[in-house]
């Protein structure tokens, strides 16, 4: 494993910009996803089949949305231990 860390020394940050590319991907299509379904919903009618199962997906998509925040935390500290966990295997 030494052997393949130093000699992958180019950029350490460069997970990070995937990370937040990957994020800012995940958060623009959720957010065109929930637009695209309200305006779909105001379109049915009030408490058909199909205005309550837009409103399911726009309930699923609010959920999912909440964790946005938990989830670039989470990558944050992953890069953040990859590069404490790098500069000490790299110190040999």
């Amino acid at each position: 494993m030494y052997e393949l860390m130093t000699k992958s020394r180019k950029g350490q940050l460069g997970g990070a910009t995937q990370i937040a590319v990957g994020l800012v991907t995940l958060v623009l299509i959720v957010a065109v996803g929930a637009i695209v379904l309200g305006d779909f919903q105001d379109t049915q009618t009030a408490d058909s089949a199909p205005h309550n199962i837009t409103g399911d997906g726009l309930t699923g998509l609010t959920n999912m949305s909440a964790q946005f925040g938990t989830v670039g935390t989470v990558a944050i500290a992953a890069v953040l231990i990859a590069l404490v966990v790098g500069a000490f295997v790299l110190r040999r």
